[in-house]
């Protein structure tokens, strides 16, 4: 029920900050909230950790209760885990002075709370996670091989898909079937409805139900959806995108490209990226006039010929910057078009 924080072996630095007395973190399995929250619980001698995942019973939660109470006078922080819509009524009626933490299904957050999302890993945190001091090229490959969680870091191989698994399950519940099958559509352009007409094919879903499971999925960061800029056309499909790029391994086929399209997407969005796609690109951004092209092996002359595509059918974008983001190649076609490997991704477009 209540347990002294453990001191963090490594200290991982996140792009995010606690700055309320009443946060209320979330995000997809694997993201690293309760690390977060941990770590953030460092700073205080007086915590009070609850998990109410392990409270399986009214008595349980009633000592646990009792437990806090009795040491609310000296507390200096409070953390509730793993908090649900079903499971937020049993903190109406506490009552401490204290800052609070609570952690779980972002529905569930009370209305006093701020949120705060926690996203798995960017390359960029990824990299500041390195006590090896590996080569960078080293590092992109487990990367891509792992994904991005932070326990990836630490687990040996042979346990690495297992926990994965395990994860989504524990994480997600009831939703984490229908997700396994929706990873067959990575990366690709479809709607809820056609997700719903895939999902038909394997398990028993209603129409009812598709609608606010993908909205659950959404707000809590599992899935993302990239709409199209033409966003007057209610018709045009959205490319949908999974909180972990690797997760296509537990799908029937594995495909690098749609992959490595995922995982250029998240690192973009953890930048703060606003993005949208067209029919000649991967993602825009409106806002910063910018056009994103995921190409991890293509050839000089290809992207070249990409590039003057994009110019030809995309003449309202003529004023846009184009990245072509790479597996291995920085090279600059003109004064706004360049292409760069992933891993220089991030400092280069951060000084834009």
């Amino acid at each position: 029920m209540s347990i002294e924080i453990p001191k963090l072996k490594h200290f991982f630095p996140r792009s995010v900050n606690i700055k309320s007395d009443k946060t209320f973190i979330y995000g997809p399995p694997q993201s690293g909230k309760t690390t977060f929250a941990l770590w953030y619980a460092q700073k205080f001698q007086h915590v009070f950790y609850m998990d109410l995942a392990t409270l399986f019973s009214q008595t349980l939660i009633e000592n646990a209760k009792k437990a806090l109470y009795n040491v609310s006078q000296k507390l200096e922080l409070l953390i509730i885990d793993n908090i649900t819509l079903d499971s937020i009524k049993y903190c109406d009626d506490i009552a401490v002075s204290c800052p609070c933490i609570y952690i779980g299904d972002i529905q569930a957050c009370p209305s006093d709370f701020s949120p705060l999302p926690l996203l798995p890993l960017s390359f960029e945190e990824y990299l500041s996670m390195d006590s090896k001091n590996l080569n960078i090229d080293v590092l992109l490959s487990n990367f891509i091989k792992d994904g991005n969680s932070i326990e990836m870091l630490s687990l040996p191989d042979y346990k690495k898909r297992e926990y994965k698994w395990r994860s989504m399950q524990f994480g997600l519940k009831d939703e984490a079937r229908a997700l396994s099958y929706m990873l067959a559509l990575q990366s690709l352009k479809t709607s809820t409805y056609g997700i719903y007409t895939h999902l038909k094919q394997h398990i028993k879903i209603s129409k009812d139900r598709i609608y606010p499971l993908m909205q659950s999925l959404q707000t809590n960061h599992i899935v993302h959806i990239c709409k199209h800029i033409d966003t007057q056309n209610t018709n045009k499909k959205y490319k949908l995108y999974f909180y972990d790029f690797t997760l296509s391994e537990f799908a029937d086929s594995k495909h690098f490209v749609r992959v490595y399209e995922n995982m250029v997407f998240l690192e973009l969005v953890s930048m703060g990226f606003k993005l949208q796609y067209s029919h000649h690109c991967d993602f825009i951004d409106t806002t910063q006039n910018m056009i994103f092209l995921c190409m991890p092996f293509a050839s000089i002359e290809s992207i070249a010929k990409k590039i003057q595509l994009i110019r030809k059918r995309e003449k309202e974008c003529g004023e846009y910057l184009i990245y072509i983001i790479t597996m291995s190649s920085n090279h600059s076609f003109d004064s706004k078009a360049i292409a760069l490997d992933f891993a220089s991704l991030s400092p280069l477009l951060r000084l834009v």
